[in-house]
């Protein structure tokens, strides 16, 4: 937010003690830029206007290991629909998870989509944070455990022209700033295509997860 003046980001939070500590931040770093939403994001998503979003932040987000929770998960058809509509073409999606479960989780449920595409040349793209990409505490522990953390970023594709016009005719009025949202969700194998995708990060991969 300090580096990105004129960028708007709307963070969401459902832990009262992560909403605190952001607070703190924003206080001391006179940050005008920023919005807080202490709850599930879908509840922000849902009142955004189509195509509005420049980039999204879903960072290490709960893993719900056990499969009989598996719906549980933000990266799922519903939320991923919802999220797809609000990004404008082009915009960005970023995952980061250090849980191994949630990183196959992850590429299953993309490779499955048509609206999403992996950026990604090799194993560097998903090893490496990006220098504009924020570090999360969640991360910073897992690393002090010596667990691997994975980054993904997909391109939010303009499938149609037909699209583009419908969004054009809706009269949605656009913010005046881009706007980033960075959430922290509450609480069949699609076939592998490219050389970099069959070099995905499925194995040796860490089995920690987190304390919330």
């Amino acid at each position: 937010a300090a580096a990105n003046p004129d960028v708007g980001l709307i963070g969401c939070e459902p832990f009262l003690n992560g909403v605190v500590g952001a607070l703190g931040h924003i206080q001391s770093g006179e940050l005008t830029n920023v919005r807080l939403h202490m709850g599930d994001a879908l509840e922000v998503l849902e009142r955004l206007p189509d195509a509005s979003l420049d980039r999204a932040f879903l960072l290490h987000p709960d893993p719900w290991p056990k499969m009989r929770h598996a719906k549980r998960r933000f990266v799922n058809p519903g939320p991923l629909d919802m999220l797809a509509a609000k990004l404008k073409p082009g915009a960005e999606l970023r995952i980061g998870t250090d849980h191994d479960i949630y990183c196959r989780w992850t590429l299953m449920q993309m490779a499955k989509r048509h609206d999403f595409a992996w950026q990604v040349t090799g194993p560097a793209d998903w090893n490496t944070r990006p220098a504009d990409w924020p570090q999360t505490r969640y991360e910073a522990k897992a690393r002090r455990l010596g667990h691997e953390v994975w980054y993904f970023r997909y391109l939010r594709l303009c499938l149609t022209a037909q699209g583009i016009a419908a969004s054009s005719k809706n009269g949605v009025r656009q913010p005046q700033r881009n706007w980033i949202i960075s959430i922290t969700p509450p609480p069949t194998m699609a076939p592998i295509d490219s050389a970099a995708e069959r070099q995905a990060p499925a194995r040796n991969c860490s089995s920690g997860g987190r304390q919330r």
